[in-house]
């Protein structure tokens, strides 16, 4: 997806730079397609602590990763 402002991993510095944009947004898609997949797996084994793992790996390491490329100059 193109940068903009209703789709996307949408921080400041992901909007700013295409770069770090493209690369946010497919780091992010992985973890959420792994996440997923996690969330089915719960629904068979009902692990109270797995939904919250998941939960704050899609918003934490996206976060993270995009704001490391932003210092990084990308």
């Amino acid at each position: 997806v193109k940068q903009n402002y209703t789709v996307g991993v949408k921080l400041p510095w992901t909007l700013n730079n295409e770069e770090n944009w493209n690369r946010t947004n497919r780091l992010s898609a992985w973890i959420f397609v792994i996440g997923g997949v996690a969330m089915i797996v719960n629904a068979f084994f009902v692990a109270d602590w797995i939904a919250p793992v998941v939960i704050a790996a899609a918003l934490i390491i996206p976060t993270v990763y995009s704001f490391v490329l932003y210092k990084k100059g990308m």
